[in-house]
């Protein structure tokens, strides 16, 4: 019995669990390439972290409006302050991750059992959905969002024995309009719904309550507001394309899925536990209808609010429902935990001891399994070598300790010649980049001054203008920066660069025909 409530055992499982299935996978998986969100808010970051403007953001040299900028700023500080490499893309992801598996182990024990809060807590943390897709080992928003929408609900819950926890709740709804989209609003949506349904109407006449929703509408405000008023077109940015167009689908055709789509991803992403949540929801009915169970009522509209909701747009993705994670997870282990009691019933007691050990060992069993298998998912990736990759690692594990410099030649960081991942790995390198337009003259007297080995990084077509002069200094090979497809999109020349030193890189050849056109097409 010490045991099952014992809060270091537990702190120190749930710890380690989420060091090996949270933290494990941070450098293990791919920078994603493309428009993803990954890329585009790491870029974002790293503009902030560059440029020390926190209040305008920027993407590409336009003004970035699709998210707000909580998450955003958190990483930048780190960037500027700590590092960049991929652990530290994805750290504060997994950190409010680890944030929100205690809030809800806290919650379960403090309302129900602690076995209540830590098999749910293992649940969420085990679940494929919430780890993997867009969430808890993704630089992205959504884990932060997560965390504040779940401190929200659970503060407004426990509130009825501690009034000053709505002050909380406010400032978590708050945080998290601020951090994605208006979330903070779906929470109060949520809350509103408990109490029409569990008929507490009263709570909306009280000072704390009015005090609540004003904090959670007035944190977001002081960022909304001014970008409103003098940023042109943040209203169309922000409000009508984030929502009314992702709602419709009509920017982005391919989001449109059928109103079953949510049941597919909980069938695939959500397993074993799937299996268990239509008995965990029965059991909430049962226990918010015919016991009056309040904490039943408020998962379950929880859990429906975030399923109907997203289901009812036509624009749908996996990750939309993962809100609905903490819920779905503490609703299971509440249900566990109710069917182990049910056992010690006086007609079913001399078999309870049984039911229990066997219910226990099956448990064990399954978090087990599930944990190996989320564990091996980054491990068992095949991830492709890329030749940007290959070389930035080469830059910072051959010049660690030495001198050296990057010039990128007629590629301009914050346009969209230089693609996100790009934007991220060039940033890797930091102080020792500098960047100069297509000038051979200026180009010419760097490589000339320099004493350092130099490593120039120019589009194709620029390296054929250049070598279209006689003046042009052609450093110690010409090697490839070549895409995922293998085609060429950027070219190295390295400058007195060590014989020990080789680069990891395949070298690039002109055709002599090649090399002549340009010699006599391309002098000025």
């Amino acid at each position: 019995m010490m045991l099952s409530r014992s809060y270091a055992l537990h702190i120190g499982l749930l710890l380690c669990g989420c060091l090996l299935i949270l933290y494990h996978p941070l450098e293990k998986m791919d920078f994603p390439g493309g428009l993803g969100d990954e890329g585009a808010h790491t870029r974002v970051a790293n503009q902030i972290a560059n440029t020390g403007v926190w209040w305008k953001l920027e993407y590409q040299g336009e003004p970035y409006m699709n998210k707000p900028p909580l998450k955003l700023w958190l990483s930048a500080l780190t960037f500027r302050f700590i590092g960049k490499s991929l652990f530290w893309v994805r750290f504060w992801d997994a950190t409010f991750a680890v944030a929100t598996i205690l809030v809800v182990y806290l919650w379960g024990r403090i309302v129900i059992h602690p076995l209540t809060g830590l098999v749910g807590s293992m649940i969420l943390l085990l679940s494929y959905n919430y780890v993997y897709v867009h969430c808890a080992t993704t630089g992205v928003q959504d884990s932060a969002m997560i965390f504040f929408f779940t401190l929200a609900l659970t503060c407004f819950y426990q509130s009825s024995r501690f009034p000053w926890l709505q002050y909380i709740a406010g400032c978590a709804m708050g945080c998290c309009s601020l951090t994605k989209g208006w979330m903070g609003i779906g929470a109060l949506i949520i809350i509103m719904g408990f109490l029409v349904i569990s008929r507490q109407r009263f709570v909306w006449n009280t000072k704390v309550f009015y005090l609540m929703v004003g904090i959670s509408f007035c944190i977001p405000l002081l960022w909304f507001l001014p970008n409103l008023f003098f940023l042109s077109g943040f209203f169309q940015n922000a409000f009508v394309f984030n929502y009314l167009s992702r709602i419709t689908g009509k920017e982005v055709p391919r989001h449109i899925k059928p109103w079953y789509y949510y049941f597919t991803v909980l069938y695939k992403n959500f397993s074993p536990w799937v299996w268990l949540l239509p008995l965990a929801t029965i059991f909430g009915c049962l226990k918010a209808f015919a016991k009056k169970d309040k904490l039943s009522l408020f998962l379950l509209i929880w859990m429906i609010t975030i399923f109907v909701g997203f289901s009812a747009a036509s624009g749908k993705q996996a990750w939309y429902i993962n809100p609905a994670f903490p819920a779905m997870s503490l609703l299971i282990g509440y249900f566990l935990y109710e069917t182990g009691l049910m056992m010690y019933q006086p007609k079913l007691s001399r078999y309870a001891p049984l039911f229990v050990l066997m219910l226990s060992i099956g448990m064990i069993l399954l978090i087990i399994n599930t944990a190996v298998a989320l564990y091996r998912i980054p491990n068992n990736q095949k991830t492709k070598a890329r030749p940007l990759e290959s070389f930035v690692s080469y830059i910072e594990k051959k010049f660690h300790n030495d001198p050296y410099q990057i010039i990128l030649c007629d590629l301009n960081m914050n346009s969209k010649v230089v693609s996100n991942r790009e934007h991220y790995y060039f940033n890797r390198i930091g102080k020792q980049l500098i960047q100069i337009d297509d000038d051979l003259v200026q180009f010419n007297a760097i490589i000339h001054h320099a004493t350092i080995p130099i490593f120039a990084i120019m589009p194709e077509k620029t390296f054929l203008e250049f070598l279209g002069y006689d003046d042009f200094q052609l450093g110690d090979g010409v090697y490839i920066l070549s895409n995922d497809k293998g085609e060429i999109v950027k070219l190295v020349m390295p400058y007195r660069l060590p014989k020990d030193r080789k680069l990891p890189l395949r070298k690039y050849r002109t055709s002599v025909k090649r090399e002549k056109e340009v010699v006599n097409n391309g002098k000025r």
